[in-house]
This record gives structure tokens, C-alpha cells and sequence, in this order.
């Protein structure tokens, strides 16, 4: 019994620091990478994207095209990134992480939301006073950046929005990758959240409330 105690406490450590990395979403074995990998293509051609082979075995590859008329790419070698192209016509400059300026960038204002999920979920927030002032209002906004960092604050690395680019950017694998259900699910909400940014950009464009497709549980 003495000499199965040092073996039971190892493998007690070994199960824990797997679960460990795996509730952090390192993948220290590579098993959702290599899962990623071989779905990928799969996954881009249900969503109507082209696959583009990667140069190397080490890599994943790429997906690009166009997804409910905003233009796309799916970068698992790239930090884990995917980027939507916006049509934004004012300055915006928004992140989930905290970039330390003591001026606002010129012909910008800060943006103070009346709501709160609004402040905690973008650390940064810039945009021209007129945007400024919409995104400070906009109470559907801020109820849709509530429910969408529930379902994926965990897995998000960081989220940045310009006038032309929202990036998302995710945690999976020491190499990275996202793996084929959660490019599935997570672009549709990153699109509406593009087109809400585009709705408010411009005054007369109707809001979008019945198209709504997050869901809080994930």
C-alpha cells in the first residue's frame, strides 16, 4: 500500500493539471488542435467560405470570403483571430483591453455609457462625438454586450472594433487554434454585433432587435 501512495498522488497531480489546462484552454496535448485541424475545411465550406491551405504542416490554414454580406477571415495560426470588416463612416476605436492614453486620439472623445456592461466589457472606448454619443445611449447594445460576454468572455483573448475591422481574437491551444463549433457558433454573433455597431453609425438605418441570434448558455 506504502509504495502505491507515491503512484496514486502523481497521477492525482497528472489529472489535475490536465483538467487544469484544458478549463483554461491550453491543450497542452494537442487533441483540440489536431480536431481543429482536420475540421476546418469542413466547417468554412457550411458557412460558404473558401479554405485556404496552409504553407506548413504545423498550421491550420485559413478561411475567407463573405458571411451574411460582411466580408471575413478565420485565422486559427494567427493568435486565433477573426476579423469582420465593418462599414463604419465615423471614428471608433474600442478594445477589451486597456490601452493607457492620457488625450483622447485627435478629433475623438472618450465614451462613458450610461450602461455598465457597456464600461466593463471595453476597457478602451474611443469614437468621433457623434458615434460617442449613440454608443453612450444605446441600451440594446449594452443588454447584447451583457449576454455576449456570458457566453464568451472566458474563451475571448481580446476584442477590438474600428471603423473598419472587428478582430476577435481566442485562448485555444499553447498552439494556436478555434476549434470547428465555436467558429460555427461565435461568427453569426460577432456579425450581429458588427451590424449593431453599423446600425447606430448611421442614424436612419433601423435597429436591430427581432434578428437577434445569441443565446446566454453556451
Amino acid at each position: 500500500m506504502r509504495t502505491l501512495k507515491p503512484i496514486l498522488v502523481m497521477l492525482a497531480g497528472l489529472l489535475a493539471f490536465f483538467m487544469v489546462t484544458e478549463a483554461l484552454y491550453f491543450d497542452m496535448g494537442g487533441f483540440g488542435w489536431r480536431k481543429a485541424k482536420q475540421q476546418f475545411g469542413e466547417y468554412g465550406q457550411a458557412l460558404g467560405l473558401e479554405f485556404i491551405a496552409p504553407d506548413f504542416d504545423y498550421q491550420i490554414g485559413q478561411l475567407a470570403g463573405t458571411y451574411e454580406s460582411h466580408e471575413v477571415r478565420i485565422l486559427p495560426d494567427e493568435q486565433a483571430r477573426i476579423e469582420v470588416q465593418l462599414n463604419v463612416p465615423e471614428r471608433v476605436e474600442l478594445s477589451t483591453l486597456p490601452f493607457h492614453r492620457k488625450i483622447p486620439p485627435s478629433g475623438m472623445k472618450q465614451v462613458e455609457s450610461r450602461y455598465s456592461s457597456f464600461n466593463r466589457f471595453f476597457k478602451t472606448r474611443y469614437a468621433a462625438p457623434g458615434l460617442a454619443r449613440q454608443l453612450a445611449e444605446s441600451e440594446s447594445l449594452a443588454e447584447f454586450l451583457e449576454v455576449f460576454q456570458e457566453k464568451w468572455g472566458r474563451q475571448l483573448e481580446y476584442l477590438t472594433l474600428s471603423d473598419t475591422t472587428l478582430t476577435a481574437s481566442l485562448r485555444y491551444g499553447w498552439q494556436s487554434y478555434i476549434p470547428g463549433d465555436v467558429v460555427k457558433t461565435l461568427l453569426p454573433d460577432l456579425i450581429e454585433l458588427a451590424e449593431r455597431f453599423e446600425a447606430l453609425s448611421f442614424p436612419g438605418m433601423a435597429a436591430i432587435s427581432s434578428r437577434s441570434t445569441i443565446n446566454a448558455a453556451n
